[in-house]
């Protein structure tokens, strides 16, 4: 109170629960504070700030990625967003740090109730990830991250020419299942639950001749379209039609900004992307608690 009059402030944040009279709210910082409900004078839905720098802190574009690929089970607990999807895909089933350098007790107690190795999903420029190599952590594969400007990328891209426009669909059909081939082998049962988590993907697919020749995968959030899994039927490889399936995506989206990722020794990939205009923004590995 001040000269008899409530004194008011600002808690602005993720609001994480509601209930037995508390709010908790995460600040930008990561912090949570509780705010008993009864203080609570006034409470209205701020939208997300839109997303103005193609260059993000290398762990935030991580957390943006981790909404359009979430896995199938995904809980935020003790500093860590942790992730299980069946043991499909890498990015599915290990955690991601939300804070500097969170304990890994939890990482550790929360995949061997089910069943799965504990991995971490870090960039390389994390001091965390030097602090677990330290520790004996073993280093798996990963992936550079690209980023790009749509708008960019699409005055760089060539018109349509002959191309028939793509499809686009709400889950995966079996047309699209059959281009993806994930690390080179079939799909396993969980895949499907993988790839149709998260915020509100959509599975692109290019037919010529009734045939599917090229598809991909595409999330978005917080203002950045993500790209994934992205394939070409070998018959119909160095036809253009990755550059096809790119331009046709990023026409219809109004994020400002794209990312990807690709593994490093995937030179044909890499070199599309550049010519297009993306550029090198982070690269991330897994590693694998000890024993």
């Amino acid at each position: 109170m001040t000269d008899g009059r409530p004194r008011y402030t600002d808690v602005l944040g993720e609001l994480r629960s509601l209930g037995d009279g508390v709010a908790v709210v995460r600040t930008k910082d990561g912090t949570e504070v509780a705010v008993p409900t009864a203080e609570i004078a006034l409470a209205k839905r701020v939208p997300p700030a839109p997303v103005r720098r193609t260059h993000l802190p290398d762990l935030e574009l991580e957390r943006i990625a981790a909404l359009g690929w979430p896995g199938t089970e995904s809980e935020e607990r003790d500093g860590w967003l942790l992730r299980a999807g069946g043991g499909f895909t890498g990015r599915a089933n290990s955690a991601l740090p939300l804070t500097a350098e969170p304990d890994v007790a939890p990482v550790l107690r929360w995949y061997a109730e089910r069943g799965l190795p504990a991995l971490v999903h870090l960039p390389t420029t994390a001091d965390l990830f030097t602090t677990l190599t330290g520790r004996g952590w073993e280093v798996l594969h990963g992936a550079v991250v690209l980023t790009a400007s749509g708008a960019a990328v699409l005055r760089t891209l060539a018109g349509p020419g002959d191309l028939p426009a793509v499809e686009v669909h709400e889950r995966p059909d079996a047309d699209w299942l059959s281009l993806y081939h994930h690390r080179g082998g079939p799909l396993p049962p969980a895949a499907v639950g993988v790839l149709t988590a998260g915020i509100a993907p959509e599975f692109v697919t290019l037919r010529i001749d009734g045939r599917p020749v090229a598809s991909c995968r595409t999330a978005t959030a917080e203002g950045w379209l993500g790209l994934s899994a992205v394939e070409v039927d070998p018959e119909f490889r160095r036809r253009g039609l990755a550059t096809h399936l790119l331009r046709q995506v990023l026409e219809r989206t109004d994020a400002p900004h794209v990312y990807l990722q690709t593994e490093q020794s995937n030179a044909p990939a890499l070199a599309l992307y550049r010519r297009a205009g993306f550029t090198p923004h982070h690269e991330y590995r897994y590693l694998r608690a000890p024993g």
